[in-house]
């Protein structure tokens, strides 16, 4: 059988640490933490957003909702900002902008 309680991990980020307490799946004949894609992703991406908190950092969020509230694609604002669509895409799907493309997107976002 299975059962569900917290676990704490810990992850180091870029030389930062976060420490994530969140439920975890056990074998309830061993107590051996059961790995579980799902619960092991979410765990990854609360210390991967506390980063983003940290180091203020655009959110994959805050670009989505940007694009939404223009009305425009990823095409349309990687070539208003000069960037690459793929680039856009990457920070969208959770990749750690640079700190001149943070810069660069955070002001686009704040000063519409």
């Amino acid at each position: 059988m299975i059962y569900k309680k917290d676990f704490t991990t810990t992850y180091t980020i870029n030389g930062h640490e976060y420490t994530v307490t969140a439920p975890a799946l056990f074998d309830s004949n061993t107590n051996e933490l059961i790995p579980d894609k799902k619960l092991d992703d979410k765990d990854t991406e609360t210390a991967r957003q506390q980063y983003r908190n940290d180091m203020g950092l655009v959110t994959p969020k805050d670009l989505k909702e940007y694009r939404a509230k223009l009305g425009i694609s990823q095409k349309k604002l990687a070539e208003s900002t000069s960037l690459s669509p793929n680039t856009i895409a990457l920070y969208e799907s959770g990749t750690f902008p640079t700190t001149a493309n943070n810069k660069l997107l955070k002001s686009l976002i704040n000063n519409d």
